[in-house]
């Protein structure tokens, strides 16, 4: 099992900014997903743990990405 999202920016800028804020949830959680990136997208990939399942904590890492996102999307409007 796993969680993939493919998030999509309008320029570079927001695209850094994101990948900013990410890291630093990252650092935070000590959740690191798989990730790739170009110029106006982020690719994230969070996998299971060795049950099988994804844990408690890659949920809520999954959450709070949604949560940065929103923040974003309302400073940019």
């Amino acid at each position: 099992m796993r969680l993939e999202r493919r998030i999509e920016f309008p320029d570079y800028e927001d695209t850094r900014v994101f990948l900013d804020a990410l890291g630093a949830l990252c650092e935070e959680t000590g959740v690191y997903p798989n990730q790739s990136f170009g110029r106006t997208y982020v690719n994230l990939t969070l996998f299971a743990d060795e049950g099988g399942e994804l844990t408690e904590e890659a949920h809520g890492f999954a959450e709070r990405t949604e949560t940065i996102l929103s923040d974003l999307s309302g400073e940019t409007s």
